[in-house]
């Protein structure tokens, strides 16, 4: 199996936020799906999230693939966010969408993609603060939260750490 593509239909690569296979809530998910209908605007912007989710995914990917560190593990965490957002849709009875193929950006160094990859975690930061801005159900904004939490705590940090210009 090749990168992005493990088990689970947002092609995850293991355990992660989100439901167990038992069923059971992720113990660091504090979040409880709920199964009332969305609206087709909820369903549109968990559908925006999911797509931002795969596209840094494929990015990491091919980073990973040519430059290494520490392109795999953020690659796996993306992979884990998608699936998140896949489950929430299947709580609520909705189908995921198609994975669109994703234009992976070029870098020739892991400095240039880290920059790279640092502008793109912080566009979806960005991304669920305007979720997030349109009041969303509540185990949906719990699930925005907790992702943007991830990007903005733990993402970026690692990103700067790596980028061109870091002292």
């Amino acid at each position: 199996m090749g990168p992005g593509q493990g088990m689970g239909p947002g092609r995850g690569m293991g355990p992660g936020p989100g439901m167990g296979p038992d069923g059971t809530a992720h113990p660091h998910l504090a979040c409880t799906f709920g199964k009332d209908a969305l609206t087709d605007a909820v369903k549109k912007d968990i559908e925006a999230a999911l797509v931002d989710e795969w596209k840094a995914e494929a990015a990491y990917s091919a980073f990973s693939a040519k430059l290494g560190s520490p392109f795999p593990r953020l690659e796996r965490a993306e992979a884990r966010h998608a699936d998140l957002l896949v489950q929430l849709l299947s709580a609520h009875g909705q189908a995921a969408p198609s994975r669109p193929e994703a234009k992976v950006p070029e870098a020739a160094t892991a400095a240039e993609a880290c920059a790279i990859a640092l502008k793109g975690e912080k566009e979806n930061v960005a991304l669920y603060d305007k979720l997030l801005a349109a009041s969303p159900p509540e185990d949906v904004g719990c699930v925005y939260k907790h992702l943007r939490a991830l990007s903005a705590d733990r993402h970026i940090p690692a990103l700067e750490r790596c980028a061109p210009g870091r002292p």
